[in-house]
């Protein structure tokens, strides 16, 4: 399995995309998952399956997603060598046979 990652940057706007390509027939068990890693100082939250926000400053972004649903994973931030923060991962989980997923992200 490989993944090409595309962005497309507009004014206030990214769209992300991620293609999948197999070298053989996919697999029928298990799932693709996109990951964003967030800064410890965010806030964020899950408005539905296809929309997330983040901010932090008074700036938000917002990431919808095409396909999947977004969860929350727990993950750590390392801004060094040797030092652990608690954070969060925001993750769109895909059903393993997924071929292309955009998620877009937006800020004002």
């Amino acid at each position: 399995m490989a993944v090409a990652r595309t962005l497309e940057c507009r004014e206030n706007r990214i769209d992300l995309t991620d293609t999948v390509t197999y070298a053989f027939t996919p697999p029928t068990q298990g799932r693709i998952t996109q990951r964003f890693l967030l800064h410890p100082d965010c806030k964020w939250e899950i408005l539905d399956d296809h929309t997330a926000a983040v901010s932090k400053n008074g700036v938000e972004v917002r990431f919808e997603t095409a396909g999947g649903a977004f969860t929350q994973e727990e993950a750590f931030f390392s801004p060094c060598y040797g030092v652990r923060h608690d954070t969060a991962a925001l993750c769109v989980v895909l059903p393993r046979d997924t071929r292309e997923n955009r998620i877009t992200v937006t800020w004002r």
